[in-house]
């Protein structure tokens, strides 16, 4: 099965020649910061109110999947649905800082700025 794509070949080839380009290290580095971002962006996501040892099987999970091993962390992840359900709940999201409960809209702003 071919990936779909919107990039001409053309494009995805003078992409791809750029980037080769580059020395291995530039390319490792890029590598990486793209790897922090992503996870920046995953942990921006994630409900306040997880203790450090949540966060961390979701981390985990969101980055390599649900399905792979995860070493340290015996027993079932919690579902989808569960987290969905842990995120909504009203009374469960307080900021560390506030008395008030979050809103998703904040949730968001104040992770980032953090």
């Amino acid at each position: 099965m071919s990936a779909v794509t919107d990039t001409s070949p053309e494009i995805a080839e003078m992409v791809r020649s750029r980037r080769m380009a580059r020395t291995a290290e530039e390319r490792f580095v890029m590598g990486s910061r793209m790897f922090d971002a992503a996870r920046e962006m995953i942990l921006a996501s994630l409900p306040l109110n997880l203790s450090p040892r949540e966060r961390r099987e979701m981390l985990f999970d969101r980055t390599y999947g649900a399905q792979k091993p995860r070493p340290g962390f015996p027993g079932k992840p919690p579902s989808r649905q569960e987290m969905s359900e842990k995120r909504t709940d009203p009374g469960s999201q307080t900021d560390p800082g506030s008395q008030t409960p979050s809103s998703p809209k904040k949730l968001g702003t104040q992770r980032l700025c953090r």
